[in-house]
């Protein structure tokens, strides 16, 4: 084993926070050989958690954080946590349907490694990848602050409620959306305006208009609706629903209708 190269991948792994993945892939960039680290795993200094995925000897487990922040500053792919997730991490998701699951959100092209969906995080905790465009892959995104330790990029409040409606009704129950939007009256319009004229929802734009109608949040009247296009004909959400007349859709429920 080359001495120098053992001192420098110590000290590489010093730096690596605790329960945070380690991408075989990025060590060789590093100029760490295949052979070195296998000598580290049958030492027991690393352990494979999957395909090209290690964990220091101190991490006892991965955390869904770590895994992100491997593939975020690794990897550098396009992937962050949003939706209801993002909502929960920013304090703006007090009724959620599952705890300790997280949304995934990246571009269609992003090829996302085998090992993230098999490895066990422990407590119950699951990941959901989703695949689209429909917003920017670097619009309303912003550091979260794991234990101090490092950051990983999240959906900003704005972007992960245009998240958590692209997937509903399929992904998330309405009613669900309903109780979550009720909570978000400190959005603000210059991080809302941007993304709404960027998204190639009509869906998404026209229920969250919807609801923010419904709500009559305060800052809805700083938003300039006729940048946002809403396309033409109706879109229907909820099948069997009532029409508001105004978006253009069909919705449903309760809870939610005038």
């Amino acid at each position: 084993m080359n001495i120098k190269r053992q001192a420098f991948l110590n000290q590489l792994l010093e730096k690596i926070p605790a329960n945070t993945v380690v991408l075989s892939s990025w060590l060789k960039e590093q100029g760490i050989s295949n052979s070195l680290q296998q000598s580290y795993r049958n030492n027991g200094w690393l352990k494979s958690i999957g395909q090209g995925a290690l964990l220091k000897f101190s991490s006892k487990d991965a955390s869904v954080e770590g895994a992100l922040y491997a593939l975020q500053k690794q990897a550098n792919l396009n992937v962050h946590i949003g939706g209801l997730s993002a909502l929960t991490l920013n304090g703006k998701a007090h009724y959620v349907r599952v705890k300790n699951t997280y949304q995934f959100f990246t571009d269609k092209k992003t090829v996302i490694p085998k090992w993230i969906r098999e490895y066990n995080f422990g407590k119950d905790s699951k990941i959901e990848i989703y695949k689209t465009s429909f917003l920017p892959s670097d619009a309303g995104l912003k550091d979260y602050d794991v234990n101090g330790s490092y950051k990983v990029k999240i959906a900003t409040p704005e972007r992960a409620m245009l998240e958590t409606l692209y997937l509903t009704p399929k992904n998330v129950n309405i009613d669900e959306t309903y109780k979550v939007f009720e909570g978000l009256s400190g959005l603000k319009p210059n991080v809302l305006q941007p993304l709404l004229e960027s998204c190639s929802s009509i869906k998404v734009k026209r229920l969250f208009l919807f609801f923010a109608d419904k709500f009559d949040f305060a800052w809805l009247k700083y938003l300039n609706l006729k940048k946002i296009d809403l396309g033409e004909g109706k879109r229907s959400i909820i099948k069997g629903g009532k029409l508001d007349k105004k978006y253009n859709i069909v919705v449903g429920g309760i809870d939610y209708e005038n």
